[in-house]
């Protein structure tokens, strides 16, 4: 994971039921190794 957020934006996709989707674009990460430690705790 580590080595995704070094080549820029993260795209988090959603989807529910009714078709219903979207996308959350997360740009400008200022610490890198905070957001990937923070982003592991989650999953």
């Amino acid at each position: 994971m580590g080595k995704l957020l070094h080549f820029g934006d993260v795209v988090i996709e959603t989807s529910a039921s009714g078709g219903y989707r979207d996308k959350i674009i997360i740009g400008g990460i200022a610490n890198l190794e905070k957001f990937e430690e923070r982003l592991r705790h989650c999953f």
